[in-house]
């Protein structure tokens, strides 16, 4: 089963959304890009962090599954999850 460990932070300038998530007992530092969170999640542009937070939180399911089966498949304990990424879940 797939959880988020903790809350959502912002890295590299509100560039990245970073989040850790707990899958088969392990915990996995992972990221969202923001252009990704805006893609897949928002209607525009340029939102600021509350915004983002909530696309975040919309899109939570869809984000995890996609950083877990890059995490597998990588056997990485970092994981980036980009707007690429979504496009294909």
């Amino acid at each position: 089963m797939l959880a988020m460990k903790g809350r959502p932070g912002f890295f590299a300038e509100g560039r990245l959304l970073t989040f850790t998530l707990l899958s088969q007992g392990r915990d996995i530092a992972c990221a969202v890009t923001r252009d990704a969170l805006e893609r897949h999640f928002l209607l525009r542009r340029e939102s600021d962090d509350a915004t983002l937070v909530s696309a975040f939180e919309r899109g939570l399911r869809r984000i995890m599954e996609v950083a877990d089966r890059k995490s597998r498949a990588l056997r990485g304990a970092r994981i980036l999850v980009t707007a690429a990424d979504l496009g294909t879940a």
